[in-house]
């Protein structure tokens, strides 16, 4: 057995045996998400009217609530342990994928084993692994296409370049957070950086940014908006608008500054509004006629919520371009956020309770997280200098500062990226993209989202443990990396 193949065995051994200590721990996959997450299509409506409710869908893309929709009616009764064994495989091939792309990318086979299995048991992927939500799917779509990209750069098949696409795709119709012009993005960054396979790229391309644009373009003709969601507006107020004190926001009502919305939380029932707005007219659609679902959950597909959120947006630009301190607020709010342990995340907050001590451990030896002051945005009671302090020794620091390191070292391989063997080339480009996405990820979490950072962060945290291991094994051996160039 080859080196590489030993590894990759010790790899699968160390996510095997924590998932089995983590279920007699008690940790157990959690369902529940399903029927009250705004996120998701009812359980009724993806049994009975799949089809027609995704056509309608405007809060969300389509493909997550797809697979729910399939799973629910593949697997009648059993659909638990259909979610629980999709998301166990996710998480093994995320694990085995990242792995795979160290090697790939020059990583000693050491290097490469000792990161993948600290990711494998890192607690944030443990939980997530066990909660029906999309970072998981996410993440191993993100792997996926970095190894699809780096097959494309070494070989040229244009089959490779056409699976990276379509798997870009699949990100961007999976989470609104990976725009279209993501996708658009690495291929402008591509065609840039390889003129000679241009037309292939191109040609590749096509099929998987026409359905992104056709879900675009549906979302505009049926619903006056050409985004993948409707609900923009009412994540940017928690940034900007909610960034005020209730008493400044209400003055500035008060004065016509901005619309009595802004003294509603965003994402509220709809019953908030019943006076500020106009209920469009049923349309004999129950997605977008139900004001709650059959659990009691607030329906947020509910047609009147594209206008609320749209009302929102306007209000949050209004801030931002009026009121900028208290946009920069909620930036710095985000930030201090986004690098907090990813497992330190209330969705998950009971399977983390039965891992005991082990997330505290880890985040403290690996990540960096020397206390674990819980956030409190109150805007009464969070502006002293003390609890300042305290957030920031919340943060994992040294993961923050692995996160900006790989940033940095990826700007400095793609500046280089035309030079060397066609080997040389395709590590540094698909080094280059990884770190493209996580200042992707960093801009675009914490400069429109405020609440979830942390969550955002886990999708590429995948690439960071990819950067550490290439970076410390060109470090202990140079030639390793220096004879592909």
């Amino acid at each position: 057995m080859t080196p590489v193949r030993k590894g990759a065995v010790a790899v699968l051994i160390v996510f095997l045996l924590s998932r089995a200590l983590c279920f007699l721990a008690g940790v157990r996959f959690d369902p529940t998400p399903l029927p009250f997450y705004w996120q998701y299509i009812e359980p009724d409506l993806l049994r009975e009217d799949l089809l027609r409710s995704l056509a309608h869908l405007h809060g969300q893309p389509p493909l997550f609530n797809l697979f729910l929709g399939v799973v629910l009616k593949v697997f009648p009764g059993r659909e638990e342990l259909a979610f629980s064994g999709a998301f166990r495989v996710l998480g093994l091939l995320v694990t085995l994928g990242g792995y795979a792309l160290m090697i790939r990318l020059g990583a000693s086979t050491r290097a490469a084993t000792l990161a993948a299995g600290m990711f494998a048991i890192s607690p944030a992927n443990i939980l997530y692994e066990n909660w029906l939500f999309y970072p998981i799917p996410v993440a191993f779509l993100l792997v996926a296409a970095a190894l699809c990209l780096h097959r494309f750069l070494l070989h040229r098949a244009a089959l490779d370049a056409l699976f990276f696409f379509l798997v870009t795709a699949c990100v961007s119709l999976t989470w609104s957070f990976f725009h279209l012009l993501w996708l658009l993005a690495s291929l402008v960054l591509l065609v840039g950086v390889l003129r000679s396979a241009r037309r292939k790229l191109v040609l590749a391309a096509l099929a998987p940014l026409l359905l992104a644009c056709l879900w675009y373009g549906k979302n505009l003709v049926m619903h006056g908006q050409f985004s993948a969601s409707a609900w923009m507006g009412m994540n940017f107020a928690r940034i900007a608008t909610i960034q005020i004190p209730k008493p400044e926001r209400q003055a500035l009502v008060d004065s016509g500054e901005l619309t009595p919305l802004a003294m509603i939380h965003p994402f509220s029932p709809l019953r908030a509004y019943e006076e500020l707005i106009e209920k469009p007219p049923h349309t004999g659609l129950p997605l977008l006629d139900r004001e709650r679902k059959k659990s009691g959950a607030d329906n947020l597909h509910h047609l009147a919520y594209i206008e609320i959120s749209r009302g929102y947006a306007r209000d949050a630009l209004s801030v931002v371009t009026r009121h900028p301190s208290a946009y920069a607020r909620g930036i710095r709010n985000s930030f201090l956020l986004f690098f907090r342990p990813s497992d330190d995340y209330d969705q998950v907050a009971e399977n983390r309770r039965r891992l005991g001590g082990w997330p505290r451990l880890y985040d403290f030896v690996v990540l960096g997280q020397i206390l674990n002051q819980p956030p409190n945005f109150d805007l009464d009671t969070h502006e002293s200098s003390g609890y300042l302090a305290r957030m920031v020794f919340s943060l994992g620091l040294l993961w923050m500062v692995a996160y900006s390191m790989s940033i940095r070292w990826a700007w400095r391989i793609w500046r280089r990226s035309g030079r060397g063997s066609r080997r040389a080339l395709a590590d540094r480009i698909t080094l280059g993209w990884m770190g493209g996405n996580l200042v992707y990820v960093f801009l675009v979490g914490n400069l429109t989202e405020f609440g979830e950072n942390q969550r955002f962060r886990f999708v590429v945290d995948p690439f960071v443990w990819v950067f550490l291991a290439v970076h410390v094994s060109s470090w202990l051996s140079p030639s390793r990396i220096q004879s592909k160039g």
